[in-house]
């Protein structure tokens, strides 16, 4: 039997050729081969998917990808092709809003209607518990995508059946001008085990003006929350810190009802850097319920690390903690008079420009803030003098008098056997001593005792006029510790500039290092 089928299909062949039918072409390119399966499966149609698929070699198929952004190009007499990046910068952005859900962004359901539509003018979440029925589950050509697409999720059973909602994101698009469609389109995204599947058929073919006309037009300033407000959601989960996150990071919108500031600081470390950020809330805003005599906060600190901007973001880390507080009527009167609270975040990045997007939700009363801070991480390994960031303490604590690092967030920084409060900006009084830490990195060591030499100054400065210098000091060690009375200074109170000028006594080489600090 195989070899009759051989048979069967050489002489076939034979005839093929005689007739002029070449067998289908196999693109050697690799970038060729995914080209149409993936990368522009949302927009390519099917006439271009058979005329594609006759093209006989790479050459002939680069031509036809030059020709099908061509006739893409809005703009045809400039050398920009507007609606290729920008098609290229929605799959960038789905990658980055839509990642949790166990597969890349643009695979997922809202990473699809994100790319072909845009982001929708109004959006909703709804956590819900209960059983929904929609009219039209997964239908026509979203069923045939879920179905083409194994590695989406795909409830069990009968799709047009009642399905039970997990919770559910709704995306308004407002206006669509469409004949099938109308102007108003209400999407419906049903969680199903943390993955967000579109409930609705609505022939997302690649042939739709819709897509073309949006995709085509200058860029859309609608707001990917619209006019949701956090008070309208129901039930707080981590699906909610991702939308707050999506405000500020697609649309630079931070809220604002919880205020946060922070403050990286850059050490060494064997492999990756330690950043530790400390950040600190606004006493006024914490919002407590009192139960049974106990104020109670329960927060959430949460949010993503990236590179780049928005258009060419890469992930590098989430993260979400709780943070509860549990005071007595005194700690509660003397939390709203106190300084703001601080706290840490501890993270290990390689060296390099990252973006830290922040938020703090208050799951008592829902209400959120969010912040963006740039992260500048420094090569310590390279060649060179560097002094890592200063830690400016009322005091340094014993390790063995810290608290357990496996609580979710503390107010001490464990940093070797010592560790220290957070203190976002360094504010002293006359009666305080700032205690000072550092490493040193890049030094020369000398070949008798195995150690670094350094000669160390310190300046304190106001408004760039010197207004004290301390004798200079000697150290044999990369890791640096210095107690600075502040009564002894006599400095009035303000706010001040500590300049560390250190020099490597065995190579010659300098560093400086500037941090800030204020008197009370």
């Amino acid at each position: 039997m195989p070899g009759f089928i051989f048979k069967i299909f050489t002489t076939f062949l034979f005839f093929a050729i005689l007739a002029g039918v070449a067998p289908p072409y196999e693109a050697q390119d690799e970038n060729l081969k995914k080209w149409h399966r993936e990368e522009v499966r949302y927009i390519i149609t099917d006439k271009e998917k058979e005329d594609y698929a006759k093209l006989q070699t790479d050459e002939e198929r680069r031509e036809f990808v030059k020709e099908f952004w061509r006739r893409r190009d809005p703009t045809p007499a400039t050398a920009r092709n507007e609606f290729l990046e920008e098609y290229y910068k929605r799959i960038r952005n789905a990658n980055v809003l839509f990642r949790g859900e166990g597969l890349k962004g643009w695979l997922t359901d809202r990473g699809r209607v994100y790319i072909m539509f845009g982001p929708p003018d109004e959006m909703y979440y709804d956590a819900g518990g209960g059983p929904i029925k929609e009219e039209h589950f997964l239908e026509d050509e979203t069923r045939r995508f879920m179905q083409n697409n194994p590695l989406v999720y795909q409830p069990p059973g009968d799709p047009h059946e009642s399905a039970v909602n997990w919770g559910s994101i709704t995306w308004f698009y407002r206006d669509m001008k469409d004949d099938r469609l109308g102007a108003n389109v209400k999407l419906i995204f049903n969680n199903r085990q943390g993955r967000y599947i579109l409930s609705r058929d609505i022939h997302l073919t690649p042939e739709s003006s819709i897509f073309n006309a949006r995709l085509s037009h200058a860029p859309r300033q609608a707001s990917f929350l619209g006019q949701e407000t956090l008070d309208d959601i129901k039930t707080v989960d981590t699906s909610v810190e991702t939308q707050v996150l999506t405000e500020i990071i697609m649309h630079n919108n931070p809220k604002t009802d919880l205020r946060i500031a922070a403050r990286p600081y850059y050490f060494p470390s064997k492999q990756n850097d330690y950043v530790p950020v400390s950040f600190q809330l606004n006493p006024e805003d914490v919002y407590f319920d009192l139960q049974k005599d106990v104020y109670v906060s329960s927060m959430r600190v949460f949010g993503s690390i990236v590179q780049g901007e928005a258009e060419e973001m890469k992930p590098f880390s989430d993260f979400s903690l709780p943070l509860e507080l549990s005071l007595t009527a005194e700690e509660y009167a003397a939390f709203k008079q106190a300084p703001p609270p601080s706290y840490w975040l501890r993270f290990f990045l390689p060296p390099g420009d990252y973006y830290l997007y922040l938020g703090v939700i208050n799951l008592n009363n829902k209400k959120a803030g969010t912040i963006k801070e740039q992260l500048n991480v420094p090569d310590f390994k390279k060649e060179g003098l560097q002094i890592s960031s200063i830690l400016m303490a009322k005091e340094f604590i014993s390790q063995k008098e810290s608290p357990s690092q496996r609580d979710a967030l503390q107010d001490i920084l464990p940093l070797g056997p010592i560790a220290f409060k957070a203190d976002l900006d360094s504010t002293f009084s006359l009666e305080e001593q700032m205690e000072l830490f550092y490493f040193v990195t890049g030094y020369g060591v000398n070949p008798d005792t195995n150690r670094p030499s350094f000669t160390i100054s310190y300046i304190i400065k106001q408004d760039d006029k010197v207004m004290l210098q301390l004798p200079d000091r000697t150290s044999s060690s990369p890791s640096i510790s210095q107690p600075l009375p502040l009564k002894l200074l006599q400095l009035p109170p303000g706010e001040y500039t500590l300049e560390i000028r250190l020099t490597d006594n065995l190579t010659h080489q300098e560093a400086i290092r500037i941090h800030d600090f204020v008197i009370k």
